[in-house]
């Protein structure tokens, strides 16, 4: 169970999974629905903006502390924004909003036959992705709030964790369309294993007199179980480029490195 953030309700999530890496942690919020491939999730969107290619990273540990500029908090955890991210990149395809195919109804009235698809609005996917954004703003507090598991001398070397908020549904449900600047769509709709879906959401973490955190869900995903699976299996591989996606060098810069040999890469 959480305390939905949103709604301000008690919510029970799917599933909550977590993978490390030395001091870099990614946590997933994952909430499945069950979509009929007659009915598949249809994903509409355009290429990614510059301003929207971004995602939060939450570092715990009193080394924050040096860290005066970053640090709004006074306390043991900052939220660092990385720009120009490698996980939701400029120019690359982003979901804008998100329905679903309804098949042909059959035969009107006068006998005529229905043979067109429709795209929805589905309202039954509000509720799985908002339970996702949710629930994934929750572990984001938890991360907040004190380190994921000990790792060295924990108080003093700082632990990193990225939040992503994950929406499952069956293989062969998901298509994502790309429209134009001028609204027009570019090429037939296309099955997909994995899509991001812009939503810029911030979160407040923490909130005192003195000082306050918070924690943007930049993005949150769809993806089929074959698109998960192969999410998880490459943060399983030792050297994958995703950490360095998650966690670029750039943004984890020497004031943080400097001491802390937990964050290892």
């Amino acid at each position: 169970m959480y305390s939905d953030p949103i709604r301000g309700e008690p919510r029970q999530y799917d599933f909550s999974f977590e993978i490390g890496r030395g001091a870099l942690a990614v946590r997933l919020a994952i909430e499945c629905k069950n979509v009929f491939s007659l009915s598949p999730v249809v994903v509409c969107g355009c290429d990614r903006i510059a301003r929207e290619a971004r995602h939060d990273i939450i570092v715990w540990g009193r080394g924050v502390l040096e860290r005066k500029e970053t640090s709004r908090t006074g306390g043991i955890s900052v939220t660092i924004p990385v720009r120009n991210s490698a996980v939701f990149p400029k120019s690359e395809f982003v979901g804008k909003s998100v329905g679903k195919l309804r098949p042909p109804k059959g035969p009107t009235k006068s006998g005529a036959i229905n043979d067109g698809y429709a795209l929805t609005n589905d309202s039954e996917l509000y509720d799985p992705w908002s339970q996702a954004v949710a629930h994934a703003a929750t572990i984001a507090k938890s991360a907040a709030s004190r380190p994921r598991e000990p790792v060295g001398d924990s108080v003093a070397n700082p632990t990193f964790t990225i939040c992503l908020p994950v929406v499952v549904v069956p293989d062969q449900t998901l298509w994502a369309v790309k429209y134009g600047e001028s609204g027009e769509m570019e090429g037939e709709p296309t099955p997909v294993n994995q899509c991001d879906i812009y939503r810029d959401q911030r979160f407040t973490l923490v909130e005192q007199r003195e000082f306050f955190q918070t924690f943007e869900v930049s993005h949150f995903r769809f993806c089929t179980e074959s698109g998960l699976a192969k999410l998880v299996r490459r943060l399983a591989i030792p050297h994958s480029e995703l950490w360095d996606e998650w966690f670029p060098e750039s943004t984890l810069d020497a004031d943080f490195r400097t001491g802390f040999p937990a964050i290892g890469r």
